[in-house]
C-alpha cells in the first residue's frame, strides 16, 4: 500500500505516490573496500596503531553488524487509524486567511486542513506556511486574503491502514509534520509529528519496563 496519496482537487484525481527513499542505503560489507590513510599509524603516545589490513577488518565487521541490526525487523507500531486526530476540524476553501488563523488560535493548533463543499480534501495550511505568507510584501489585510491563495493545486495524504512504521520514515525524509487522512477522496482525520513521536516513547517506555 502506498504510504501518500496526491490530491488534485481541480481535476478530482487521487493518485497514488510511489515510494523514493532518500536516505541512502549502506552497501554490504563486501562491497566496502578499505580507503588509505594519509597520516602516521601512530596514536597521541607514540605506539603503533592496529595495522591497516586489521583496521580494515574491523571496519567491515562493525558496518557488517550495522547492516544485520538495520535489517532486523521493526517494531509493530499499529496503524494510522489507531493515532490519526479525528473527527478532524476543517475549514471551507472559501474562507479567508484571517478566519482560519483565529480558528487555529481558538482551538490551539498547528494545521488546519482545507476542504470544499463536498468535504473533499483542498490543502492543508500549517501555522508556518501562514506566518511566512503573512510576512511577505503582499500589503493586503489578512481577511482579504482567500485560502485559495494559499492551497497548492496538489496535496498529500495518507491512507487509515498505513503502518505507522512506514509512515514514519516517509514522514521524516519528506520533512513532514503534519499529513491529512483520507478514505475513498473524503477526509477522515489528521495524523502529526507529535502523534506519531507519542506511539514511539510509548511503544519505547513499554519496551524498557517489560
Amino acid at each position: 500500500m502506498p504510504v501518500f496519496f496526491i490530491h488534485d482537487p481541480a481535476k478530482g484525481i487521487v493518485t497514488p505516490l510511489d515510494r523514493r527513499f532518500n536516505i541512502r542505503d549502506i552497501p554490504p560489507a563486501t562491497e566496502l573496500t578499505p580507503s588509505a590513510g594519509i597520516h602516521p599509524t601512530t596514536d597521541g603516545d607514540g605506539k603503533q596503531e592496529q595495522p591497516p589490513a586489521r583496521r580494515a577488518a574491523i571496519n567491515r565487521e562493525a558496518t557488517q553488524a550495522y547492516a544485520e541490526t538495520k535489517e532486523a525487523a521493526p517494531e509493530e507500531l499499529g496503524v494510522v487509524r489507531d493515532i490519526m486526530t479525528h473527527p478532524v476540524l476543517s475549514i471551507s476553501i472559501d474562507k479567508n486567511l484571517a478566519e482560519a488563523w483565529e480558528l487555529m488560535k481558538r482551538y490551539e493548533i498547528h494545521h488546519l486542513v482545507v476542504v470544499n463543499e463536498q468535504h473533499k480534501l483542498c490543502g492543508m495550511l500549517s501555522t508556518d506556511t501562514m506566518l511566512e505568507y503573512l510576512m511577505e510584501t503582499d500589503p493586503r489585510p489578512a481577511s482579504e486574503i482567500d485560502i485559495a491563495d494559499l492551497c497548492g493545486k496538489k496535496v498529500l495524504s495518507t491512507s487509515p491502514d498505513t503502518g505507522i512504521t512506514e509512515f514514519a520514515i516517509a514522514m521524516l525524509e519528506r520533512g513532514l509534520d503534519g499529513v491529512p487522512v483520507t478514505e475513498h477522496s473524503k477526509l477522515v482525520g489528521i495524523v502529526t509529528y507529535a502523534d506519531v513521536l507519542k506511539v514511539i516513547l510509548q511503544q519505547r517506555h513499554l519496551a524498557i519496563n517489560a
